[in-house]
């Protein structure tokens, strides 16, 4: 019986190795939600699904499910955001992303607005500059903007302005960098509320 193979738009959010040359990934994809699957020899210098599949790069992916899970059949980069993973700055801030998509979505159950955040967020990441204060100011904005997707954000209160995309992104980063301390004490607060 042949599998059905899953077209999806996808960021992937983390990679384990596995055995020799394999490698497992986590992925938010725009069809499916959160999803691990296995690339079978993707760590060998001949496989050609290891660029689209560096961490925190968004691809087209084709997924199958088997007897053992998902696994990658084939990957194409959709934009890699290089100046976005390739300094290490920038890559704490994508990786706190991660850890907050990995830690509050639990299993599959696609999520377009999340999906559509989560592209947003580390496109804009891309075009920060690499100033402790701008990045620090963008970590809160794509922590906060992700926590109101997943609707544990109050996007009509105090802060709702962050998730207004009608709001030019520079005035947004201006604001929150006076208020960042407090959105901090908020966002954890709400990490804590969930138990996760």
């Amino acid at each position: 019986m042949p599998h059905r193979i899953y077209h999806t738009d996808a960021i992937v959010l983390a990679a384990l190795p596995r055995g020799e040359a394999d490698r497992a990934y986590d992925l938010y994809t725009r069809e499916l939600g959160c999803v691990r699957a296995d690339a079978r020899s993707i760590r060998r210098e001949a496989s050609r699904l290891r660029y689209a599949l560096q961490t925190f790069a968004h691809a087209e992916v084709d997924l199958v499910r088997g007897k053992r899970g998902w696994r990658i059949t084939s990957a194409r980069p959709v934009d890699l955001h290089r100046a976005a993973w390739g300094d290490p700055r920038r890559r704490v801030v994508l990786a706190a992303i991660a850890r907050l998509v990995l830690r509050l979505v639990q299993g599959e159950g696609a999520d377009p607005e999340l999906h559509a955040a989560l592209v947003r967020e580390i496109a804009l990441l891309a075009d920060t500059p690499l100033e402790p204060d701008a990045l620090a100011d963008r970590e809160c904005v794509a922590l906060v903007r992700i926590l109101s997707a997943l609707g544990y954000w109050d996007a009509l209160g105090e802060w709702g302005y962050i998730v207004d995309h009608a709001l030019d992104d520079a005035s947004v980063l201006a604001r929150v960098r006076t208020e960042r301390r407090a959105l901090i004490g908020k966002i954890n607060a709400i990490l804590k509320e969930t138990q996760l």
